[in-house]
C-alpha cells in the first residue's frame, strides 16, 4: 500500500473549493457499540471508564480485566472480521451528500493496513465513497500535506483528544471539530483544548458547516 503522504499526492482536488477532512470510526462509522456486541458474543463485556481500551475489557463471568495478550487479540480479530460491517453513524451520509457539491471530502482514518479495503468496502456499502487515506500515529503532518491542496476554509472532525491536539499544533488555522457519533464514548470522551467547535450531533455538524462555507 502507497504511504500516507503518496496517498494524499495522488489525489485529484479542486483548490478553489472548501476541504472537509473526516475520522471514520466513531465519526463517520460506529465502532464501540458494534465492537461491545462483538464481545458479548466472545464472552466479554466493554466497560470503558476512559478514553482507551486496554483497561476496558471484563470477563462476562468472573469480571477480570483482559490481559494485554487477551484484549488485543479480540481487539485485532474484531477489526480483521468487522470492519467491512460496521453501522453508519446516524446522519453521516446524508451530511457528506449535502456537502459534496460545494466541498471537497477526504476521509483520513488510522485504519491498520489490513483492514483498509474492508474501511473501503464498508463506506462503499453505506454510500460514503470519497478519498480515504490511511494514516498511523498523529495526523498533524497529513492534515499539513492535506490542507495544501486548497486554498479556501478547511474543517477537521474526529473524536480523538490527541487528534485535536496534533491538528491544532501543525496546523493552527484550521476549524478543528472534536466530534463523537458514539453514545458510549460520550459517556468518557476527554475534553480537547485544541477544538473550536464541539458538536455534539451530525445534525450540529451540517448547521455548523452551512455558517462557515457560507
Amino acid at each position: 500500500m502507497q504511504t500516507t503522504f503518496d496517498q494524499i499526492g495522488s489525489l485529484s482536488l479542486n483548490k478553489e473549493k472548501p476541504l472537509l477532512i473526516f475520522d471514520a470510526d466513531e465519526v463517520l462509522v460506529l465502532f464501540a457499540s458494534h465492537f461491545s456486541k462483538y464481545l458479548i458474543k466472545k464472552g466479554w463485556n466493554l466497560n470503558l471508564r476512559g478514553y482507551r481500551l486496554d483497561d476496558a475489557i471484563v470477563h462476562i463471568e468472573d469480571g477480570h480485566i483482559a490481559d494485554k495478550v487477551t484484549y488485543q487479540k479480540l481487539i485485532d480479530d474484531f477489526i480483521n472480521q468487522e470492519t467491512a460491517s460496521q453501522p453508519e453513524a446516524p446522519g453521516a451520509s446524508k451530511t457528506l451528500k449535502k456537502f459534496k457539491d460545494h466541498a471537497e471530502i477526504v476521509i483520513l482514518t488510522n485504519v491498520p493496513t489490513s483492514a483498509y479495503n474492508q474501511r473501503i468496502e464498508n463506506l462503499s456499502k453505506l454510500n460514503m465513497i470519497y478519498p480515504t487515506i490511511s494514516n498511523s500515529g498523529m495526523k498533524g503532518p497529513a492534515l499539513v500535506q492535506l490542507t495544501k491542496l486548497t486554498s479556501k476554509t478547511c474543517i477537521f472532525v474526529d473524536d480523538n483528544p490527541h487528534q485535536i491536539s496534533s491538528a491544532a499544533k501543525c496546523v493552527p488555522d484550521i476549524y478543528r471539530f472534536h466530534f463523537t457519533a458514539c453514545d458510549i464514548v460520550k459517556k468518557t470522551m476527554p475534553y480537547a483544548d485544541g477544538a473550536t467547535h464541539r458538536p455534539s450531533s451530525w445534525k450540529e455538524i451540517s448547521v455548523l458547516l452551512d455558517q462557515l462555507l457560507s
